[in-house]
């Protein structure tokens, strides 16, 4: 019996070697390949994800929309050949992205107008240079040491500034009259505190290209701005929308082809009934009676159809015609 004992090295080995097989079977192990595999996600509670995939191909749309509109701005007001595109779109911390961002740096900042809070617009110093040159006569060079801009160089690209946030509310208006504000110029990212460190936010970069500078452009907008309007950001909304837009433009386009058309409109004096007779015979100078009388109200032809009565009368040298009654259509139905 003394032999069957265990020794405490020999339960400890025993203790460890089960805890081993725990471990594996929780991570989905199996020594003979048979057992079911879990994949494990990691999972950062700091960056939880606010829109869902829906919601993000919504705002992929929109500011694509928004690449275009200022690709074709940039083109004529430059005169050289712009290429941009969306380059991510990333959900990330408010304190993450201000740490990406160089200091000095070209952020404006700007008011949301319809919606809560202030959002912010980075370009990349070396395509602010480039622009500036091109916008004040030179071949658009950006070689220039990283600095602060001057009071001159941040009015010039004040207009620009506008010009953007133009197109992006342009670009919004299928979803909120989005209305932005401009607010400010900053150039040291830890001056531009709108919203708390780990408050997530929404960051879409842009990679444009000026002849032959590149760069990038990130606009950063908190999510609590964009919460309230979220359910119009799924797809669906977002389509229904532009369908009864277009709907309403095309509306309006034939409205405004219609109101465009010739038509002969014609005034009828009367009617009188004759013999083949008195026709054959009819000389100028003969008078044919007509069923209506001077007074009587004339029937009013568009097409030809009556669609009024009116009082015969001059205006100056012309003859002319006065409209006395708008005929529903009932009424046109009994004047056939």
């Amino acid at each position: 019996m003394a032999d069957d004992l265990l020794s405490q090295t020999d339960i400890d080995s025993l203790l460890q070697s089960l805890n081993v097989d725990s471990d594996d079977d929780d991570l989905g192990g199996d020594s003979g390949g048979g057992g079911n595999k879990y994949k494990i996600k990691m999972y950062d509670f700091k960056r939880q994800t606010r829109f869902a995939k829906d919601q993000l191909r919504t705002l992929q749309h929109i500011h694509e929309n928004f690449t275009r509109a200022i690709t074709t701005f940039f083109s004529t007001s430059l005169r050289y050949i712009v290429n941009m595109r969306i380059a991510s779109q990333d959900q990330i911390t408010y304190e993450e992205y201000i740490r990406s961002v160089d200091n000095p740096s070209l952020l404006c900042i700007f008011n949301l107008g319809t919606l809560e809070g202030k959002a912010i617009f980075e370009m990349n110093l070396e395509l602010s240079f480039a622009i500036l040159d091109r916008l004040l006569g030179g071949q658009g060079d950006s070689k220039q040491e990283k600095r602060k801009l001057s009071d001159i160089e941040e009015a010039v690209l004040n207009k620009i500034m506008l010009r953007i946030l133009q197109e992006l509310n342009e670009a919004w208006s299928h979803v909120v009259p989005l209305e932005p504000q401009f607010s400010q110029f900053e150039s040291n990212p830890s001056f531009t505190q709108i919203v708390p460190p780990n408050d997530m936010v929404l960051l879409i970069t842009f990679e444009l290209s000026i002849n032959n500078v590149e760069g990038i452009m990130n606009l950063c907008i908190p999510y609590f701005a964009l919460e309230p309007i979220a359910s119009k950001l799924s797809a669906s909304q977002f389509y229904m929308v532009q369908r009864s837009e277009a709907v309403e433009d095309h509306e309006e386009l034939i409205d405004g082809m219609v109101r465009r058309m010739d038509e002969d409109v014609k005034i009828l004096l009367g009617k009188s009934e004759l013999t083949y007779n008195e026709l054959l015979n009819i000389q100028v100078g003969d008078v044919v009676k007509l069923d209506s009388k001077p007074n009587d109200e004339l029937r009013i032809l568009v097409g030809d159809k009556v669609k009024f009565k009116g009082l015969p009368g001059t205006s100056g040298k012309n003859m002319a015609v006065t409209i006395t009654h708008v005929l529903s259509r009932e009424d046109e139905i009994n004047e056939r």
